[in-house]
């Protein structure tokens, strides 16, 4: 009798317990894209801040002439980026001159194929002390 009872307690609690683990699976992955996402924002940032230090290029390289999409990134299979560039006053308000908010999107598909996307921005400056 106790043995029957033992089998059907662990024919109810093993699919639960499979099931759990299973979304904690899917879930690991999704942060495993987050973080690659991230890591793919903080690239595109840090080359676009480089550009604008750089002497050949400066802050008059910073268009989105020349940072276009790319539809696949190429070190990251399943990951798109784009740049945006919005001119600002130097109150960080209305569309001026000399200054540059940098804003880097990363779009990719998670664990269960629904689209994400992830963005960070900076902002970039004209003046060289």
């Amino acid at each position: 009798m106790e043995c029957v009872i033992a089998i059907v307690i662990l024919g109810i609690a093993t699919p639960g317990m499979f099931m759990a683990l299973r979304a904690a699976a899917y879930h690991s992955v999704g942060q495993l894209q987050a973080s690659r996402a991230r890591w793919l924002i903080q690239d595109q940032l840090e080359d676009l801040i480089a550009d604008r230090h750089c002497e050949r290029r400066g802050f008059s390289y910073l268009t989105a002439a020349n940072s276009p999409r790319e539809s696949e990134v190429a070190d990251a299979p399943g990951f798109s980026r784009q740049v945006a560039f919005n001119n600002i006053d130097a109150m960080l308000a209305a569309a001026g001159h000399g200054d540059t908010v940098v804003t880097a999107t990363v779009t990719y598909a998670d664990w269960s194929g629904s689209p994400r996307s992830m963005a960070a921005s900076t902002v970039l400056t004209e003046y060289t002390p």
